[in-house]
Protein backbone atom coordinates (compact mmCIF):
# COMPACT_ATOMS: atom_id res chain seq x y z
CA UNK A 1 0.00 0.00 0.00
CA UNK A 2 1.02 3.44 -0.76
CA UNK A 3 -0.13 6.61 1.11
CA UNK A 4 -1.49 10.04 -0.59
CA UNK A 5 -2.70 12.78 1.37
CA UNK A 6 -5.88 15.11 1.43
CA UNK A 7 -6.73 17.10 3.82
CA UNK A 8 -7.80 15.63 6.73
CA UNK A 9 -7.74 11.77 4.86
CA UNK A 10 -4.98 9.60 4.30
CA UNK A 11 -5.38 7.61 1.19
CA UNK A 12 -3.94 4.43 0.45
CA UNK A 13 -3.72 2.52 -2.94
CA UNK A 14 -3.31 -1.33 -2.65
CA UNK A 15 -3.05 -3.85 -4.89
CA UNK A 16 -4.07 -7.68 -4.38
CA UNK A 17 -4.35 -10.96 -6.73
CA UNK A 18 -7.78 -10.01 -7.88
CA UNK A 19 -7.64 -6.37 -8.40
CA UNK A 20 -6.27 -2.45 -7.50
CA UNK A 21 -8.36 0.00 -5.55
CA UNK A 22 -8.17 2.90 -3.36
CA UNK A 23 -9.61 3.83 0.21
CA UNK A 24 -8.83 6.52 2.75
CA UNK A 25 -8.65 6.71 6.42
CA UNK A 26 -10.30 9.89 7.84
CA UNK A 27 -7.07 11.12 10.61
CA UNK A 28 -10.07 13.07 12.92
CA UNK A 29 -12.21 9.89 13.47
CA UNK A 30 -10.49 6.72 12.06
CA UNK A 31 -13.48 6.54 9.35
CA UNK A 32 -12.74 4.54 5.91
CA UNK A 33 -14.43 4.90 3.01
CA UNK A 34 -13.46 2.41 -0.41
CA UNK A 35 -12.81 5.57 -3.56
CA UNK A 36 -12.20 2.83 -6.45
CA UNK A 37 -11.61 -0.74 -6.69
CA UNK A 38 -10.71 -2.49 -10.41
CA UNK A 39 -10.67 -6.58 -11.26
CA UNK A 40 -8.27 -7.27 -13.37
CA UNK A 41 -10.66 -9.50 -15.31
CA UNK A 42 -12.68 -7.77 -17.45
CA UNK A 43 -16.68 -7.10 -17.16
CA UNK A 44 -16.30 -8.42 -13.10
CA UNK A 45 -16.25 -6.76 -9.64
CA UNK A 46 -13.93 -7.38 -7.06
CA UNK A 47 -14.95 -9.76 -4.71
CA UNK A 48 -16.86 -8.33 -1.67
CA UNK A 49 -15.68 -10.18 1.21
CA UNK A 50 -12.30 -9.80 0.18
CA UNK A 51 -12.92 -5.95 -0.21
CA UNK A 52 -14.20 -5.68 3.38
CA UNK A 53 -11.28 -7.73 5.01
CA UNK A 54 -8.53 -5.62 2.96
CA UNK A 55 -10.28 -2.40 4.60
CA UNK A 56 -10.66 -4.00 8.09
CA UNK A 57 -7.22 -5.30 8.12
CA UNK A 58 -5.85 -2.31 6.30
CA UNK A 59 -7.56 0.31 8.32
CA UNK A 60 -6.21 -1.85 11.81
CA UNK A 61 -2.81 -2.34 10.44
CA UNK A 62 -2.33 1.57 9.09
CA UNK A 63 -3.50 3.50 12.50
CA UNK A 64 -1.10 0.61 14.39
CA UNK A 65 1.65 1.85 12.50
CA UNK A 66 0.32 5.40 12.55
CA UNK A 67 -0.26 6.03 9.28
CA UNK A 68 3.23 4.70 7.36
CA UNK A 69 3.97 6.12 4.00
CA UNK A 70 3.75 2.66 2.77
CA UNK A 71 3.94 -1.12 3.67
CA UNK A 72 3.02 -4.58 2.99
CA UNK A 73 1.27 -7.13 4.47
CA UNK A 74 -0.83 -10.59 3.14
CA UNK A 75 -4.76 -11.09 3.97
CA UNK A 76 -4.33 -14.99 3.09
Amino acid sequence: MTKYSSGSKNIYRFDTLDGTGTFSIDKKDNTVELLSSECYLKNRKMNKENLDYILFVGKKKIIEMNFPESFVYATH
